[in-house]
């Protein structure tokens, strides 16, 4: 593979000057021995599972709640579906009616089912997706987001992982999109993150953009992408393209590596170097 790396960029190619997002992984999804293979601040409880430091857990022994060790509870265990309904899977309701979060987000009942796809602008209230899915508020509109327990509940592609902490303990998948490519929707732009402890960001999301940013390959920036036209990070003080590594940038330069790696799925992305 004909790849670079950015020799004095890559030491500021770190999280903060991508711009890259931190997930925090629910709690008790993380398999671990020691807390050393848990993210910094948390144990490696009895269960063999990562919890942030002082939270009580259950070591997976079913508590009626929305959780179970950590766990999304919203759900079956063994087979038998939580009173009233589960979220994961979708389990407990008739014909017509799905498992959704109440008001208060920390409950769940049947409610009518919605047909919002996911990804897709929704008005408001959570039952206006499709079941599985729910209706999340961003900066100034709503969009579905799925609903999840662990990554294999997020089919969305690569890039997709159940990497996101929603108020009342339920936990959603990160969209799948193209650094390169930017098919987030209008208004979103596709961004990478890190999910601890894991050094690689292996997670892409899709994120509402702030304003119109403009900045093209080598225009200024400061330290946030947002000063970046979507497929553009902030890099060293300059906007530079994100690229897949192995293919030529413009003016013929490699596709550079960046440190921490970004790898989804099994395609690696980088940067192209400024060329002057």
């Amino acid at each position: 593979m004909n790849t670079t790396t950015l020799s004095a960029f890559a030491v500021a190619l770190a999280l903060g000057a991508l711009g890259c997002m931190d997930f925090e992984p629910p709690a008790g999804r993380l398999a671990c021995t020691t807390a050393a293979d848990c993210p910094s601040g948390w144990t490696c409880a009895a269960d063999a599972r990562c919890y942030p430091a002082g939270d009580p857990t259950d070591a997976g022994a079913d508590g009626g709640g929305l959780e179970d060790g950590g766990q999304d509870d919203a759900g079956s265990d063994a087979g038998v579906c939580d009173d009233p309904c589960g979220l994961v899977p979708q389990c407990g309701c008739p014909a017509g009616r799905a498992c959704y979060p109440d008001n208060g987000l920390t409950t769940v009942s049947c409610q009518p089912a919605g047909t919002v796809g996911e990804g897709e602008v929704c008005g408001g209230p959570v039952n206006s997706c499709a079941p599985g899915l729910l209706c999340a508020r961003y900066t100034d509109t709503f969009l579905c987001i799925r609903v999840c327990s662990e990554d294999g509940d997020c089919a969305g592609g690569d890039g997709s992982l159940c990497a996101r902490e929603l108020s009342g303990g339920f936990d959603a998948c990160t969209f799948s999109c193209d650094l390169v490519d930017q098919d987030c929707a209008e208004g979103f732009r596709c961004e990478p993150g890190r999910v601890p402890p894991s050094t690689e960001q292996n997670a892409t999301d899709c994120i509402q953009q702030v304003g119109s940013p403009t900045g093209g390959f080598g225009d200024a920036c400061s330290s946030t992408t947002q000063d970046c036209a979507p497929g553009y990070s902030c890099a060293n003080g300059q906007c530079l393209p994100y690229c897949r590594l192995g293919e030529a940038c413009p003016g013929g330069n490699p596709c550079a590596e960046l440190s921490p790696l970004v790898r989804i799925g099994e395609q690696e992305f980088g940067v192209c170097p400024p060329t002057t």
